[in-house]
């Protein structure tokens, strides 16, 4: 099998979501990789809106796949195809076949309900000449169709016997989706297709269009499914949620994009890359035949890596919800603190709450400063007798730390949890006074 990378023309992809629903992690992972094999071999990537569903497709999920990719920063050529506007087009076409007797129109689709497995191979409509119903096209008989396929790195070949007489047209006439890829793709000049294995059945169905339409078919590429760490298909139930809602719960374009090369391929023992790394590094050849495992935990640390290294290049995202800030500077310190125990702007976000809104302790939380109220009037004595302009309070506090254990009734009253990141600008954020009024409230 030839070696895909060292192409010497450079190569034209494409990336054909359907905007009827939320983009998911397997659609932005096939985005992606077929953006990094244009990039990495000097060649363009289009993007394609199959919109032909006229009832499901929306603009409003068109948007965020457009937001969304521009998010991830993969940038695509200014032509974009939409399908709908290019009905007539598919239908001329497919009448083009029917007038040469390639298709024929077919009344049987309620057999479909009836009997699963109804061959249209054998149907007897191909014998009429009916004006209208389903536009079938006439797969010809006992006709191997082979080909290479760059991911699976392996001849697939399939008899054209097993093969069903497929739609090109419905009984509405709207073109159906193995029609319009390959006139679409042959508009385009797309000569690689590298997508999910569930299309691989229709991958021989669609040489057989290139080669009726006396076109050559491009490349064909299949990725392995993206498994949950139950080895299942990825779904709700293990993982799998629409790339929009890691977004918004603040997930950093750099950890989604790490986290999403990853699934399937990668460069030696490299688990860090920039977006100009992996366009010189990526290699089709180093895409995995087995199934991907969705691994929340990774995503975690990829999201703690970069917020922590990184939250500098988005204080205002972070600081967005926090208004009248008194102390800016202050806050950026408790922010880099903090930013370190976090994978997401979302719970970051949520973890500083407490400097601004007085938490509703849990009742465990509330019992342990009840059983220690002693500790907690020490601490309020302390601070309301120490003069700051002449001791320094963290050291009076951590004093009385080795006496009694006080910062850990501060924690629990300040931030409802026993273990958190290093207070000590926190309490001066608050202030002495504010912290007075907190703390003495679990008194009565």
């Amino acid at each position: 099998m030839k070696e895909v990378n060292s192409i010497k023309k450079p190569p034209i992809l494409r990336f054909a979501p359907s905007p009827t629903g939320p983009m998911h992690i397997g659609n932005l992972r096939t985005a992606l990789f077929n953006y990094l094999f244009a990039k990495n071999n000097g060649g363009k990537f289009f993007l394609r809106i199959e919109d032909t569903d006229l009832e499901r497709s929306k603009i409003e999920y068109e948007k965020i796949i457009k937001d969304i990719l521009e998010w991830m920063k993969i940038d695509y050529e200014p032509l974009v195809l939409r399908q709908s506007e290019r009905i007539k087009i598919y239908q001329n076409i497919a009448l083009e076949l029917y007038k040469k007797d390639k298709a024929y129109y077919c009344k049987c689709d309620f057999l479909i309900e009836e009997k699963k497995d109804y061959n249209f191979s054998l149907c007897y409509c191909k014998n009429e000449k009916y004006k209208n119903g389903v536009l079938r096209y006439k797969v010809p008989k006992n006709i191997n169709i082979s080909f290479e396929d760059l991911v699976l790195k392996k001849n697939i070949t399939v008899n054209t016997n097993t093969i069903e007489d497929f739609a090109l047209l419905r009984s509405n006439s709207i073109p159906t989706y193995n029609l319009t890829v390959v006139v679409d793709d042959i508009e385009l000049n797309i000569t690689d297709v590298l997508r999910g294995n569930e299309h691989i059945y229709n991958t021989p169905k669609q040489i057989l269009l290139y080669k009726e339409l006396e076109k050559k078919p491009p490349n064909f590429g299949h990725f392995p499914m993206i498994f949950g760490d139950d080895k299942k298909k990825l779904s709700k139930r293990n993982g799998s949620v629409s790339v929009l809602e890691y977004k918004n719960k603040g997930f950093l374009q750099e950890a989604l994009f790490n986290f999403l090369i990853r699934l399937g391929w990668g460069y030696k023992n490299k688990e860090i890359f920039s977006l100009q790394e992996a366009i010189n590094l990526f290699n089709i050849e180093k895409i995995s035949k087995s199934p991907a495992i969705f691994d929340e935990k990774k995503l975690q640390y990829l999201g703690n890596y970069y917020l922590k290294n990184n939250y500098k290049d988005y204080i205002n995202l972070i600081v967005d919800n926090f208004e009248n800030l008194k102390n800016p500077s202050l806050f950026i310190k408790i922010i880099e603190e903090f930013s370190k125990r976090y994978s997401n702007i979302s719970a970051l976000k949520n973890s500083l709450k407490f400097i601004f809104e007085e938490p509703i302790l849990k009742k465990e939380n509330l019992d342990i400063i009840h059983k220690n109220s002693q500790i907690l009037k020490d601490i309020i004595h302390l601070l309301e007798n120490i003069d700051e302009k002449k001791e320094n309070l963290q050291e009076k506090l951590m004093e009385l730390h080795k006496q009694n254990n006080c910062l850990l009734i501060i924690r629990i009253a300040l931030t409802n949890q026993e273990i958190s990141p290093p207070l000590w600008d926190v309490l001066s954020y608050i202030g002495k006074e504010e912290l007075i009024r907190r703390l003495t409230k679990y008194l009565h």
